[in-house]
């Protein structure tokens, strides 16, 4: 896997933790990647996105505003930032 090579050129410090992002193309979208990236110990950022279909969209509105909360970021990890909800099971 590329994603191991690269990490291994990286010093040992980086290559576990929240500081190293890791971004791929769609390629990395399979299960199998994303259970590789969120082993435990392994504690590294990346994204997920997906398309969001008429479907998707009619089942989120249906979610109480109650079970939402705001996204963290980067800047104030320990509080809520401004801005879009996002549902609290939602993966990071």
């Amino acid at each position: 896997m590329s994603t191991r090579l690269a990490l291994a050129q990286l010093p040992k410090p980086l290559r576990h933790g929240r500081q190293t992002l890791i971004r791929t193309d769609s390629a990395g979208g399979t299960h199998a990647f994303l259970d590789w990236l969120s082993k435990p110990g392994r504690w590294l950022s990346y994204p997920v996105s997906m398309t969001i279909t008429d479907a998707i969209h009619q089942a989120a509105l249906k979610i109480p505003k109650m079970a939402w909360t705001r996204p963290m970021t980067p800047a104030a990890p320990s509080g809520p930032a401004p801005g879009p909800r996002r549902s609290p099971t939602c993966p990071t």
